[in-house]
């Protein structure tokens, strides 16, 4: 099976996986978020800024060198001996430097709750430190399981653990156990998602195991973790952690963390993907090199468009009646918040910011993705310090949002040095247009009067669906690739396609 085909089958359960786990966290999110209200909202967010920071420290790149290493290693080492010598030591590492970090947050907190002046917090050490623990473990285990495209078992973990931490939740809820309640119900639930985990993956460390030769596992992970580390200038933490020491007020932080964490999930269809598209990149160049990688990258951003880009656009259109839908006219306050942050982080979405690092690392233009994370990392800084005192929460937005797109063009930039990537963008800027003319016809229902966001989540999907059947977006090499991987299914998206010649247009989705 070609790695576009292998690609093609797992989506459906990294897709139907996201969907019910993002489904299970929308109620999460809305039940803590009218429970906390914005002001306690605002200092959960500036609690989740430490764990958060912290994981970075304790990356070490060692997810990064697991999806391009693993992958290699089992194409030189079919008996996977050499593959289970590395994830077992990448483990290791991982859980070392886990304990150390664990420890630290206990005792340092306190010093950054005193600089934000804020010291009531500092009882809430002991809880971030277990917090910072669940979510650098999962993170571990979660590449390794999507590495090996055991997507299935990622679906079922984390759709269990996502309802775990529901109930959990609305039981601390209704016992009033505060901000704590809501982190420990997250903690417990991810606990048992990591118990799924381990049991499931035991054989990845078993004997026999075999040191492979040298290779560029190390220099690739500190390389991703440099990266990492630059970037969380880049992150919305660091946003919060500038807002409370320019003392931005506790509900202006709340409405900036609702607004950037419910822009951040409007991409949650690919949070699987990427992963994945990594593996697939570094098999793809190890057989077939720079041709083979050219039109994957065009095949997989395609769909990556088509995943996230309508999602975008009916959020941008409909912000405020979203936000007093979902959590009450007390957070309508953030409806610019959301437009602003929507529109930089669906730009970069559709113009392949999930999938231009792992180009990058796969090409060996490591240096190029170092360097572009720092310059948009003091990019954002720099306008968060100018702007964060004059606008605020907006102006937090602001500069996060240009240099999340200064990023993705630099990259785009580099990568047409390797290969064109000219008809990859034509393509997904008719698919994003499609995408946004759809929205149209709500926005002007709401002119009339007519304000319903079910009548007009109802509009849009019926003006979607019918611009991809005047569209026709796929041609018969994507009709023959789907009914491959899908037996039946060729035939029922008949509707979506152009028949002709693919190679007649080179804009229809490649």
């Amino acid at each position: 099976m070609s790695p576009l085909h292998r690609f093609i089958s797992n989506l459906p359960w990294t897709t139907l996986g996201r969907i019910v786990v993002h489904l299970q966290l929308f109620v999460i999110s809305i039940l803590l978020t009218r429970y906390l209200g914005k002001e306690q909202l605002g200092v959960y967010a500036s609690l989740l800024a430490i764990p958060v920071f912290v994981r970075l420290l304790n990356a070490m790149g060692l997810e990064t060198a697991l999806n391009k290493n693993l992958p290699e290693l089992n194409v030189q080492d079919p008996s996977g001996a050499e593959g289970r010598w590395l994830t077992f030591r990448l483990l290791k590492i991982r859980l070392a430097s886990s304990a150390i970090l664990f420890i630290s947050i206990y005792f340092l907190f306190p010093f950054y709750a005193k600089a934000i002046g804020q010291s009531e917090l500092i009882e809430f050490r002991g809880t971030l430190a277990f917090y910072f623990l669940a979510i650098t473990l999962d993170s571990f285990m979660s590449s390794l399981f999507m590495t090996r495209l055991r997507y299935k078992q990622i679906a079922i973990a984390e759709s269990s653990c996502a309802f775990l931490n529901l109930i959990l939740l609305a039981a601390f809820i209704i016992l009033d156990f505060g901000v704590r309640g809501v982190m420990f119900a997250y903690i417990l639930s991810v606990g048992v998602n990591l118990l799924f985990y381990f049991i499931w993956g035991h054989h990845e460390w078993a004997v026999p195991r075999k040191r492979p030769p040298a290779g560029d596992a190390l220099g690739l992970a500190v390389n991703s973790w440099l990266i990492a580390l630059l970037g969380f200038g880049l992150m919305t933490q660091s946003d919060i952690v500038l807002m409370n020491l320019f003392h931005i007020e506790s509900a202006s932080v709340g409405f900036y963390h609702l607004a950037t964490g419910l822009g951040g999930m409007m991409a949650f269809l690919l949070i699987g993907v990427a992963p994945m598209a990594l593996s697939l990149f570094s098999e793809t160049f190890a057989r077939s090199a720079h041709a083979g990688l050219e039109r994957l990258f065009q095949d997989i951003l395609g769909i990556a468009c088509f995943l996230t880009a309508p999602i975008y656009a009916f959020f941008i259109f409909n912000a405020t009646g979203i936000l007093q839908f979902i959590y009450g006219a007390e957070f309508t306050g953030a409806n610019h918040l959301l437009i602003a942050f929507s529109i930089f982080a669906g730009l970069q979405t559709v113009l392949g910011i999930n999938f231009t690092y792992s180009l990058l690392f796969v090409l060996q233009r490591r240096q190029l993705a170092l360097r572009s994370t720092a310059e948009a990392s003091i990019v954002n800084l720099a306008l968060n310090f100018i702007l964060i005192p004059i606008y605020g929460a907006m102006g937090a937005v602001a500069g996060t949002g240009i240099s999340m797109l200064y990023m993705v063009l630099r990259h785009l930039r580099a990568l047409t040095e390797e290969f064109d990537v000219v008809p990859a963008l034509r393509a997904m800027f008719q698919r994003l247009t499609l995408c946004i003319s759809a929205a149209v016809p709500g926005a002007l229902l709401a002119l009339t009067g007519v304000d319903s966001l079910a009548l007009n989540a109802l509009l849009y999907l019926l003006s979607f669906v019918a611009m991809l059947i005047w569209f026709k977006p796929l041609n018969n090499e994507w009709q023959t690739k789907i009914e491959e991987s899908f037996p039946g299914w060729g035939r029922r998206i008949d509707i979506f396609v152009r028949h002709f010649d693919s190679s007649a247009n080179p804009d229809t989705l490649k």
